[in-house]
């Protein structure tokens, strides 16, 4: 509970976000000053979520990672775009095509699963360098990394994965819309790698996200059989290429019907 004693900006709405003193963002009651009000984390509140694959073997290796992207704005969901994926068998480069909707504040993140345990030596779209976010290796077996870029192009344009070696590999990517320009990631995460246990348990990689927020994982392994995802994930892509990497991409949201959380302060 709080109570409401700053009219500067007139009266306020029952969140507060510390942007506008008096008015804010969220829908609510109307308060007068001085009113005894609850507090509710609406549209800003995070949910504790996590991405998840479960090998069949307990000998074969896999590296996973995650990345979380961030809305531009608290009140508009990031949405989703468009998704394409590619494979190629021993060879330094792969290209494949993917089609981005014209829209604001438009995002591309991109997986890329590969034999061997060195990382690409560089992802482009439409010629644009992107930004590698995170990577991690299994040894010299497989490895994962997700790499991203802000106001990518519109239209038909390649994305282009290039390594300093030949090597087997998958990649896949997909785009988003209302996504944050200035900061975009509020947090990345470390590569998960290992060979499975003897007993084969789900691995995980967990995520505080915000309402409106995206979680994006890839894995590579490499298993003979599909790789099982969370319940809640969407599965973007699943390859496997030449029997020696299974690339496996997915995209995760919030769970929706967040309940207020009420705090107590000093006016």
């Amino acid at each position: 509970m709080k109570i409401w004693n700053d009219w500067s900006a007139g009266i306020g709405h029952l969140i507060d976000d510390g942007r506008v003193p008096g008015m804010y963002y969220s829908s609510g009651l109307l308060g007068l000053r001085g009113e005894l009000r609850p507090a509710p984390f609406l549209t800003t509140v995070t949910s504790y979520e996590n991405a998840w694959r479960d090998p069949d073997s307990s000998t074969k290796k896999f590296a996973f990672a995650a990345v979380m992207l961030r809305p531009d704005d608290d009140t508009v969901a990031v949405l989703f775009d468009a998704t394409a994926d590619g494979s190629v068998t021993g060879n330094t480069t792969l290209t494949y095509a993917h089609t981005i909707t014209l829209d604001s504040n438009e995002y591309l993140l991109v997986g890329v699963s590969a034999t061997g345990g060195t990382d690409p030596s560089g992802v482009t779209y439409n010629g644009v360098a992107m930004t590698k976010l995170t990577s991690g290796s299994s040894g010299s077996t497989v490895n994962a990394s997700i790499w991203g870029l802000a106001s990518p192009s519109e239209g038909a344009n390649n994305v282009v994965v290039t390594f300093a070696g030949a090597v087997d590999m998958v990649s896949g990517c997909v785009s988003y819309t209302k996504v944050n320009q200035t900061h975009p990631q509020t947090t990345f995460f470390n590569t998960e790698t290992g060979t499975t246990g003897t007993a084969p348990s789900p691995y995980t990689v967990n995520a505080a996200l915000r309402g409106n927020g995206i979680l994006f994982a890839v894995s590579a392994d490499n298993e003979a059989t599909n790789t099982d995802i969370g319940a809640d994930e969407t599965s973007r892509w699943q390859t496997l290429q030449n029997s020696a990497v299974r690339g496996v991409g997915s995209t995760r949201t919030p769970r929706l019907g967040y309940h207020p959380h009420y705090y107590s302060e000093e006016p």
